[in-house]
């Protein structure tokens, strides 16, 4: 126990200062359906602090999967609002009734709970959304026209359509599928996703030609095994109207029919529209988002809005959760990116202090 003491000790000296752990606040929101529950992490000091509401990923729904990067911005003088995603942990409603909009929605009641506190600066609240926080976070600045800040970190600045198109590629490819078949699957799944999303009716030329190139797919060898993986279906089912039941989408989504309604949403108008100032962070590995395109898409869109302010960073060698492996096997060494914290909390010293 002595050993532990003294370590602990030791780790909480940083250039020769201590290292004060940040206060860890449980809180609840009230939200549009229902109330949220979350831990507010808090710096040293009685405030008021500026804050920040951290967004999640399509698959992480609760407050300890943002603990860590809550911990870090504490520590670091910027109080960090982690929440249980709508309809799971401590918070309640639906969350397969959620589009990125109502996500969004809860986003912007978090925070306005910060700006009513007494130890938060009301004029210095933003928002931290990853990967599909990164489509969620810049809806929430531009109804909160207030925000201070957005960062955004792998964030897919095409619509989910494209984002799901290159990360299956990548999946299909890295188990073993040759690029070229993987591209074909996954580029045919996206425009069936597209048909459905648009129906134009049979007899049209697009309709036509999707049906053409479905029945070319069904005589290729690989198409038994993308049926399999439901990747493609086996038969391309007529739309039977977008509000029925029986919508053949629900073959992919079942009952999570926001997230298929979400599938065309326009990251890039939306950027456009926001006039807080935005970092945006990749990795060079990303394989879940199409890193170049949404760069050029990030620089474009902000070059054409009110926000002049935008900055975007690419790190060399990591990955879609910012991490770096280096070595191999049981050798293999995972980390952050180095620099990449480092950046973040710089830009938001530059933008807000």
């Amino acid at each position: 126990m002595k050993r532990l003491g003294a370590a602990l000790a030791i780790a909480l000296l940083v250039a020769g200062c201590a290292v004060r752990v940040p206060r860890n606040v449980g809180v609840s929101i009230p939200g549009p359906a229902g109330g949220l529950e979350g831990s507010l992490f808090l710096p040293d000091g009685t405030g008021p602090h500026p804050a920040i509401v951290l967004i999640h990923t399509a698959r992480e729904n609760s407050r300890l999967d943002y603990s860590q990067e809550a911990r870090y911005f504490a520590a670091h003088g910027v109080a960090a609002l982690a929440y249980d995603k709508r309809g799971t942990g401590g918070s309640t409603g639906d969350l397969g009734a959620s589009d990125f909009a109502f996500l969004a929605q809860d986003a912007v009641a978090a925070a306005r709970f910060l700006r009513a506190r007494s130890d938060i600066d009301s004029t210095r609240v933003g928002y931290w959304g990853m990967g599909q926080g990164g489509w969620v976070a810049p809806l929430a600045a531009e109804h909160d026209t207030v925000a201070a800040f957005v960062v955004l970190v792998s964030a897919p600045v095409v619509s989910p359509l494209e984002q799901t198109m290159v990360q299956r590629t990548e999946e299909l490819a890295a188990k073993g599928l040759d690029k070229g078949t993987a591209e074909t699957i996954a580029r045919l799944r996206r425009r069936i996703w597209d048909y459905w999303l648009s129906p134009l009716g049979s007899g049209t030329a697009v309709s036509d030609s999707l049906h053409d190139a479905f029945r070319t797919a069904t005589k290729r060898p690989w198409f038994a095994g993308a049926v399999v993986s439901h990747d493609l279906p086996e038969s391309l089912i007529v739309d039977e109207g977008m509000g029925s039941k029986e919508h053949p989408a629900r073959w992919w989504f079942k009952d999570d029919m926001p997230t298929f309604w979400s599938l065309r949403h326009d990251p890039v108008g939306v950027l456009m529209r926001v006039r807080a100032p935005i970092l945006a962070v990749y990795g060079d590995e990303d394989r879940v988002v199409p890193v170049v395109e949404s760069v050029v898409n990030f620089q474009a869109a902000l070059g054409r809005s009110y926000n002049r302010r935008g900055v975007v960073r690419t790190f060399r060698g990591a990955d879609h959760a910012m991490l770096v492996r280096q070595g191999a096997g049981l050798l293999t060494k995972i980390e952050l990116a180095p620099g990449y914290r480092d950046t973040v909390t710089a830009w938001l010293d530059r933008t807000i202090r």
